[in-house]
């Protein structure tokens, strides 16, 4: 089908270096722990198929959740603050809540045009008694970091976005971007243009839709899954081949978003970008 555009928990990595450590271990013994599903940060599985997820918008429109659609099982709770956007593992009906407690933040700079994805934990550094952090509330791993812009397309316009996030090592394992590796992705920023990603990171950029003269808006085949108009419809592929998508998110009912993805990413990286366009209109 093609669709037309305007214009459970996450793992805490338990470190004897994390302040947080305490808390955590306390709500594990007041049995207040969810199970934890390795999907949200693990990578996805080398596979052409995407994953099936959806996400419900408040009435504010300033809190997300997101769901997996084979079971409806929820995954990842996200708000507003500010410019930022925070992830939890909880919903704020849940005893453990706490939204100083988050597991994921989305910094954005004050243009609102750039973004970087930050993991409150470190999976290089927090397994082997490392420590890349001097204060709990320090921002860690980089995850991704996004760039929006605006493109002219026929009488159209686009929201777009070029993304960078880590590398996958031979096992599929992420490379880490954190302070004690120095391997920072806001550098990064700067390269978005250059026509050859480095072999640490993958690069993915919207998908073009095309101008329907006889609708008269941008087009874009989302094969079925999106079903209203939106200017937050998008989809991103990979830089190096711009026929494969590997996330779609779109507009399925008022407040309701279908989000697909699949490999390179993580179920916490799509759900970041699709929150990214909170904005966009």
């Amino acid at each position: 089908m093609v669709q037309t555009m305007s214009s459970r928990s996450f793992p805490e990595l338990l470190s004897p270096k994390s302040a947080r450590s305490a808390d955590v271990v306390d709500i594990l013994e007041r049995g207040l722990a969810k199970e934890y599903s390795v999907d949200v940060l693990s990578v996805s599985a080398r596979s052409k198929r995407m994953r099936y997820c959806y996400v419900v918008r408040s009435a504010d429109r300033q809190q997300f959740t997101l769901y997996l659609e084979e079971d409806d099982s929820f995954q990842l709770y996200s708000w507003v603050d500010g410019l930022d956007i925070y992830f939890s593992q909880y919903l704020p009906t849940d005893e453990a809540f706490d939204p100083n407690n988050f597991c994921a933040v989305l910094r954005a700079h004050p243009s609102r045009r750039q973004y970087t994805l930050f993991n409150r934990e470190c999976e290089g550094c927090d397994t082997r008694y490392y420590s890349c952090s001097s204060s709990p509330t320090t921002d860690r791993q980089e995850l991704a970091h996004l760039v929006h812009s605006v493109k002219q397309i026929g009488d159209g316009v686009l929201n777009y976005m070029d993304v960078i996030i880590p590398g996958l090592n031979d096992d599929n394992s992420r490379v880490c971007w954190c302070p004690r590796t120095q391997a920072s992705s806001v550098p990064r920023q700067r390269t978005l243009s250059q026509d050859k990603q480095r072999e640490d990171e993958v690069r993915l950029k919207s998908k073009l839709p095309s101008w329907n003269e006889k609708l008269e808006t941008l087009v874009l085949d989302f094969k079925g899954r999106v079903s209203q108009s939106s200017a937050k419809n998008f989809q991103l592929s990979l830089d190096s081949n711009k026929d494969v998508v590997v996330l779609q998110f779109g507009k399925i009912a008022e407040d309701t978003f279908v989000l697909d993805y699949r490999h390179p990413l993580c179920m916490l990286q799509a759900f970041a970008f699709a929150m990214s366009t909170f904005t966009w209109t």
